[in-house]
């Protein structure tokens, strides 16, 4: 089902609409993460998941297309977790993560 949604994703001041496009159901959250590409790591926290992504907020600068690692802990496996993803969308403090399988 897609509906129309006002969302703010990076600033209480700068809200945007978009079609709500995703089949699973998102799940809040902040988790505390790192991006990693190639040698290069950072802090990252983690805001919102769906088994087909995530929206990550960071100060680094990333742009669409860009391949990365996401590695977090997580409490229910009681373990490190990493996942591999491609940037699809793009903000001043955060993008959206597609986990690639």
């Amino acid at each position: 089902m897609k509906r129309r949604m006002n969302i703010d994703m990076t600033n209480p001041d700068d809200r945007i609409e978009f079609v709500e496009k995703r089949s699973n159901r998102r799940i809040s959250c902040s988790r505390s993460a790192n991006i990693s590409k190639g040698n290069v790591s950072y802090v990252a926290s983690i805001k919102n998941m769906t088994i087909e992504g995530a929206f990550i907020k960071t100060d680094a600068p990333f742009s669409v297309g860009q391949e990365l690692t996401l590695s977090f802990y997580s409490s229910i496996k009681q373990k490190q977790i990493a996942v591999a993803g491609k940037i699809v969308r793009a903000y001043k403090h955060g993008f959206g993560l597609k986990f690639i399988y």
